[in-house]
């Protein structure tokens, strides 16, 4: 709103407001609404993109009072983060108004580890186990979704597994089979007999 303000001094013996009035006009304007924010999740540490969108000019800053102001427009990509990190945004016109949180969230990356490149006799098999834990399973080749197979072919085998968060981790391992040679022994012949 608008407001007219008029201020006089009031001596008695001064009844001529003329040289002595001072005239204020003041207008309020309401804070602009609050942006529509977007936040993201990364997998392990990194960065994404962090959105935001308001009929006003959008801010983006470290800390939800003072704080260093970080970029100025619809988006912003923060330097890389190790855990989870929570900026705050404006939409300013005439004023700003109100800083809303938006995080960047970092998710638990899964680890799954098959062990060492192994070898087994031809006819025997190996179990490759990704270990417990993990949501979902996916061996390759073959495309088996169970946490562990069994293997009895010269390959390598990777498995891809994913945890609650719907963070994915692989591995790879190896399998040599190993065929008996077609090569016998038919006699031995002692030095003694050359």
């Amino acid at each position: 709103g608008t407001y007219n303000i008029k201020s006089y001094t009031s001596l008695a013996l001064d009844n001529v407001h003329a040289n002595d009035t001072l005239a204020l006009v003041f207008r309020l304007f309401a804070p602009p609404a609050s942006p529509v924010t977007t936040a993201a999740s990364i997998c392990g540490p990194g960065t994404d993109t962090l959105t935001a969108t308001a009929s006003d000019t959008i801010l983006w800053y470290s800390a939800s009072s003072g704080g260093t102001l970080l970029q100025t427009g619809t988006s912003y990509i923060p330097p890389n983060v190790i855990a989870t990190t929570t900026y705050y945004v404006a939409a300013k016109s005439t004023c700003e108004g109100p800083r809303i949180p938006v995080a960047l969230t970092v998710l638990p990356v899964p680890n799954v580890t098959l062990g060492n490149d192994t070898s087994i006799n031809q006819g025997n098999s190996v179990s490759l186990n990704a270990g417990s834990g993990f949501t979902s399973y996916l061996w390759q080749p073959g495309g088996q979704t169970t946490q562990s197979i069994s293997v009895n072919a010269t390959n390598c085998y990777s498995v891809r597994v994913t945890n609650g968060s719907g963070c994915q981790d692989r591995d790879t391992l190896c399998v040599a089979v190993i065929v008996p040679s077609d090569v016998g022994v038919t006699s031995i012949s002692s030095p003694a007999n050359h």
